[in-house]
């Protein structure tokens, strides 16, 4: 099963970096690149590193609902798990980052799990937001704008459910859970259980509505530089475009490497960077050279640190990770 995963992933990946390159004229492609205005590098880099201190800070704040961890070990942890992401198939990274913090701050590995959780319902909330904010400002089609807020609606009442769920509200939600579990195959009910008891001690973790809100403004920080990154990429290649076209890419981008794809999201990025772009008249080769330049400098950064940073918690190749992460139960 999970080698048939995997081929899916790379074959989803193949398909869309063939749409990307498609009918692509490779001589503009180099001619973008020669005419690349390097200035704003440094502030792409600067805001990439920025946008990553905010998120660790981010962690940080949501597992001091539990213990008050250092920041420097919630920065290599993420930086461990988004190198994993980048190598390592079935979005490895999420269990490596988990183990990670474990370790360096020997809390349990699935109170780590459900923290992250809880920080991906977090960032996918304030997407939506970023979302919502876009149909108010610019013109898309009713299609996008129906899809929009009917993932809006669904992702609100998952978390309502997941909430009343967690403090088993009228035990309803706990009568609905048992339901559904007869109707999952028996080899994977462990599974499912696994990941619904993450969730559910992801949400318990918020105990107000006032940490709720510092979460969110906390996510909205990192979501915001890292639309910077986009910007500053725009500008580099001499594009004056509206605000809401680093939005709307931050947008589709974010949500659409949902999809299985291979290690980095390769071909999936380009793609969804070429069909935002699309709606601001952008050329194709522009747009391509573009993704490829955004996803270099937060693929190259985040995965020499990540690796840096495993190393040296004295581990040093593959086999020695899956080891580990089977002696945590994380993998």
């Amino acid at each position: 099963m999970a080698r048939l995963r995997f081929f899916i992933g790379i074959v989803i990946s193949i398909l869309f970096l063939y749409l990307a390159i498609r009918n692509v004229d490779f001589r503009v492609v180099a001619s973008s690149f020669i005419h690349l205005d390097f200035r704003y590098l440094t502030l792409m880099v600067f805001c990439q590193f920025a946008s990553l201190l905010c998120r660790a800070y981010l962690w940080k704040n949501i597992l001091s609902f539990e213990k008050n961890v250092q920041y420097r070990h919630s920065f290599e942890a993420l930086l461990i798990g988004y190198m994993g992401n980048n190598v390592l198939p079935f979005r490895m990274g999420e269990a490596m980052r988990a183990y990670a913090m474990g370790k360096k701050e020997r809390i349990s590995r699935t109170l780590a799990f459900a923290s992250i959780i809880l920080e991906r319902l977090i960032d996918l909330f304030t997407l939506l937001l970023f979302f919502l904010t876009l149909i108010f400002v610019m013109e898309l089609a009713d299609w996008v704008v129906w899809s929009g807020i009917l993932v809006f609606l669904f992702l609100a009442l998952a978390i309502l459910f997941l909430y009343a769920l967690a403090t088993d509200f009228l035990q309803v939600p706990s009568r609905l859970y048992r339901n559904a579990v007869q109707y999952v195959p028996e080899q994977l009910i462990g599974t499912v259980e696994k990941i619904a008891g993450s969730f559910v001690k992801g949400i318990k973790l918020i105990r107000s509505k006032k940490q709720m809100v510092w979460l969110l403004f906390l996510s909205i920080a990192a979501w915001v530089l890292w639309t910077a990154i986009l910007y500053y990429g725009l500008k580099a290649f001499h594009l004056d475009l509206p605000i809401t076209a680093t939005i709307l890419l931050t947008v589709v981008v974010h949500i659409g490497v949902m999809i299985p794809s291979s290690p980095g999201f390769i071909g999936v990025f380009q793609y969804l960077c070429i069909v935002s772009l699309s709606f601001f008249s952008v050329p194709k080769e522009v747009a391509l050279t573009f993704s490829f330049l955004v996803h270099t400098i937060q693929y190259v950064s985040t995965t020499l640190l990540g690796w840096l940073y495993l190393t040296q918690m004295h581990v040093h190749s593959y086999r020695a990770l899956k080891q580990e992460l089977k002696k945590a139960d994380v993998s």
